[in-house]
């Protein structure tokens, strides 16, 4: 609860320029396993102000969830274009 009302005091600005710090962080930190993480990476880029990482995350997690036959997902990820 405490997480959330922070999260929610913070101005849009600043969560877009968490988001993609973050998004940015996940990418150095795990670059050999980054397969793992483009779930995480998608949500965050999604937020971020970075529109070319949020093209790549979201169409590579929509892919991924397509071979995962999780095909309302795959729809729901690549909608956002």
């Amino acid at each position: 609860m405490t997480q959330e009302v922070a999260y929610e005091n913070l101005p849009y600005s600043t969560r877009q320029e968490l988001h993609g710090a973050l998004g940015q962080f996940i990418e150095r930190a795990y670059t050999g396993s980054i397969d793992q993480y483009v779930d995480l990476l998608a949500y965050h880029f999604e937020r971020s102000l970075n529109q070319t990482k949020k093209r790549e995350y979201l169409l590579k997690a929509g892919d991924l969830a397509q071979s995962r036959y999780a095909n309302e997902t795959a729809i729901d990820i690549t909608s956002v274009f």
